[in-house]
């Protein structure tokens, strides 16, 4: 796996509603940085072309990420994986650099929104990828915001 940069990304989760945000990961075979938002070669400062990116990858990797009100704090709001656990939501590797995060209406809708103990609004988690020969990489920090569902019962 290249030096490619960890990835920020910000989504909503809409309680009550499906969530499954999806998107894919390219790998340069160079090291690169992030300059004014472009993607750059390190040793000349030139933009990386369509045509250098190579998708990632992911067959046989699993991954994980732990959702927090920020990356230090102690208590986990939401958990995914690749190997979920009752409640938890699901990432969705492919070999072609997709990744997919999932939850049931039924689980966002149990998410606590609000300010109090257990509740929250805003959090951040970093998606660590574990490869078959064992190297862990994070290759995203998500940050997600939850919107309230304002229509309820029936």
């Amino acid at each position: 796996m290249s030096t490619t940069p960890t990835i920020h990304l910000n989504f909503t989760i809409q309680q009550g509603a499906t969530f499954a945000p999806s998107w894919k990961r390219s790998q340069v075979p160079a090291e690169v940085v992030v300059r004014s938002g472009v993607l750059v070669h390190k040793s000349t400062g030139k933009p990386v072309t369509d045509a250098e990116k190579q998708p990632v990858d992911y067959t046989g990797c699993t991954a994980r990420m732990q959702v927090r009100s920020d990356v230090q704090a102690p208590e986990v709001l939401l958990t995914f994986s690749t190997e979920p656990q009752e409640g938890e939501g699901r990432i969705t590797l492919g070999s072609d650099g997709a990744v997919a995060l999932h939850l049931s209406p039924a689980q966002t809708a149990a998410l606590p929104y609000g300010d109090g103990a257990g509740q929250w609004r805003d959090g951040v988690g970093q998606m660590e990828i574990t490869f078959t020969n064992g190297d862990v990489f994070r290759h995203f920090e998500i940050h997600l915001c939850l919107d309230p569902e304002g229509t309820r019962g029936g």
